[in-house]
């Protein structure tokens, strides 16, 4: 991709506006789908494969499992560790 195709692509996307004209409540609520591959992400530290220094959580990830407090556990579990991660490299100069 041509440099001004990248800035072309990354205008629209960051342009994009989406409105939400519903739901169906607290009642149906469920998890979100999609997001960061998994194979795009170094599973001991959940640092990016593709861009150094950059680190994932929650459900950014493409990552779900069934209703009942384990997306919530997983939320926080993966904070936990991309933040240690993180913080770790920071203080080994890295």
């Amino acid at each position: 991709m041509s440099r001004d195709g990248a800035e072309r692509l990354i205008r629209d996307l960051t342009g994009l506006e989406l409105h939400v004209t519903g739901t169906d409540g607290w009642d149906r609520a469920m998890v979100t789908r999609g997001g960061v591959r998994l194979k795009e992400v170094e599973p001991k530290t959940l640092e990016s494969r593709l861009v150094k220094r950059l680190y994932f959580a929650g459900e950014v990830l493409d990552l779900d499992g069934p209703c009942g407090g384990y997306n919530l556990t997983w939320a926080m579990s993966s904070g936990v560790l991309a933040g240690k991660s993180a913080a770790e490299r920071v203080t080994d100069g890295r």
